[in-house]
């Protein structure tokens, strides 16, 4: 089960609470009545505390499990970087609707995050996965926190997985026979990942007070599009941005995660992934407070296993 212990609210987020003894209209006459009211106010502080961090613990759970306020969580890089050319779609269809249907937008630049059925034919399983699309000067990019895969073959690093994506009416066994399909189908210049993603290659703590190893896809994908959104202007190749998130080392892309047992107390340090994931759960919801936009979907980790492994990767 995911916990999310560490997640809290900055004081900028937090309802009005009594901050000194000045807030208490009769004030304490000796050291005795001075101590109990310190005690009440520390009291009340800690019950509207505790009651915050509930509701952003929730929020964030439900943001990861079930994609609630996903387009919230996104769009709110809106805001931030002062543009607005990022657009939540629910899935990847959505997303080719907007494109490349009659009366479609082909803008020179939109980022668009989104979720992809993945599938696992060996276990009949099917579960949701958040990636990215990115259109820009008529190349759509995919940014997959998890990399290529190919689910028939030893591929990338000698690995088979066993998710693949599953949409369009059609199963994909490998990130290149999807971008077929789709350079096919619509023809268009379209980029895939070649290599193993960040959620694969970066050593996050399975146990963990934070969302822990194979659910973190939203926030990858977060962090690439604010690496993006911080690096792009008119003289700026996106192939070259392209490249950076999508292959290791990923510089200044993301941060190196917390020691296992930062992890697992909450305690992660600044500039470490989850320290960074905190940072991005207070810069959204403070700055929306709490709103709610619902869309009801199951979703899994996200993480694709695979039934083959080399020293260097850390499917599992």
């Amino acid at each position: 089960m995911v916990e999310f212990n560490a997640y809290k609210l900055t004081t900028k987020g937090k309802p009005n609470v009594v901050k000194s003894n000045r807030d208490i209209k009769a004030k304490p006459k000796t050291k005795h009545t001075r101590r109990i009211a310190q005690n009440r106010i520390d009291s009340l502080n800690n019950t509207v505390e505790n009651l915050v961090n509930d509701n952003i613990n929730n929020t964030v759970e439900n943001l990861v499990n079930s994609d609630i306020n996903a387009n919230i969580f996104f769009e709110t890089l809106n805001r931030i970087f002062h543009t607005e050319i990022i657009f939540y779609k629910n899935t990847i269809e959505d997303v080719f609707s907007d494109l490349f249907t009659s009366g479609g937008s082909r803008e020179q630049f939109k980022i668009f995050p989104t979720t992809i059925s993945i599938h696992n034919q060996i276990d009949n399983e099917t579960s949701t996965h958040s990636i990215v699309l990115i259109w820009n000067n008529d190349i759509l990019y995919l940014y997959d926190p998890n990399g290529a895969y190919n689910t028939q073959e030893p591929g990338v690093q000698g690995m088979i997985q066993e998710y693949g994506y599953s949409c369009f009416g059609q199963y994909f066994n490998s990130t290149l026979e999807f971008q077929n399909y789709i350079t096919n189908n619509y023809n268009i210049d379209f980029r895939v990942p070649l290599n193993l993603g960040a959620q694969y290659l970066l050593k996050i703590a399975t146990e963990s007070s934070y969302i822990g190893d194979g659910g973190y896809c939203m926030f990858f994908n977060y962090m690439a599009i604010e690496y993006i959104l911080r690096n792009y202007n008119n003289n700026t190749n996106l192939q070259d941005l392209y490249i950076t998130i999508t292959t290791s080392p990923f510089s200044n892309v993301f941060p190196k995660p917390a020691s296992k047992m930062a992890a697992l107390n909450g305690t992660a340090r600044p500039n470490t992934f989850e320290w960074e994931t905190n940072r991005i759960v207070n810069d959204v919801f403070n700055m929306y407070g709490g709103k709610k936009n619902r869309s009801k979907r199951q979703r899994g980790s996200g993480k694709r296993k695979s039934k083959r492994k080399t020293r260097k990767s850390r499917r599992k």
